[in-house]
């Protein structure tokens, strides 16, 4: 979800967005009862967006395209 909203690469939407759609909603399956539908499904695309969040920032800082702090 992050990087649907960061750009619109194909490949690259499809590399980030299928593992963290999957995790989430087999993270959501077996943790979140909450007993509403709205709270689930909130819940649900909060941990999308985090895990894709994570996993972008992952891939990015692995092909050393990630932004780098100055520690000068």
């Amino acid at each position: 979800m992050y990087t649907l909203l960061k750009n619109k690469e194909l490949k690259k939407i499809t590399k980030a967005e299928i593992p963290a759609l999957f995790t989430s909603l087999i993270f959501t399956e077996t943790l979140y009862h909450f007993g509403s539908f709205i709270l689930e499904c909130a819940a649900f695309v909060g941990t999308w967006l985090a895990i894709s969040f994570v996993i972008t920032n992952i891939m990015s800082f692995s092909t050393g395209t990630g932004k780098k702090e100055n520690t000068a």
